[in-house]
């Protein structure tokens, strides 16, 4: 796609046991590292075949249920209520 984006967060289930982030990225292979609203690395992707990607944040240890939690991709930002 050539735009590293956050384009969604899917609570699949409805009680945070599976939610997703997508996105955009560069190309096929790149590696996409997202990080929390205090700069720590939570979690590491590839861009697939077709420029998306996605990551699964439902146990990030140093998120609690109920945070207002900012995460990033490298340059985007993108604010999700856990």
């Amino acid at each position: 796609s050539g735009k590293l984006e956050i384009t969604d967060i899917i609570d699949n289930n409805g009680d945070y046991s599976s939610v997703i982030m997508y996105g955009t990225g560069f190309k096929a292979g790149e590696t996409i590292k997202l990080f929390d609203e205090n700069n720590n690395e939570v979690g590491i992707t590839k861009v697939d075949t077709n420029g998306n990607w996605e990551i699964n944040i439902s146990n990030l240890s140093n998120t609690p249920v109920n945070d207002n939690e900012f995460f990033k991709s490298l340059k985007k930002s993108y604010n999700w209520r856990r």
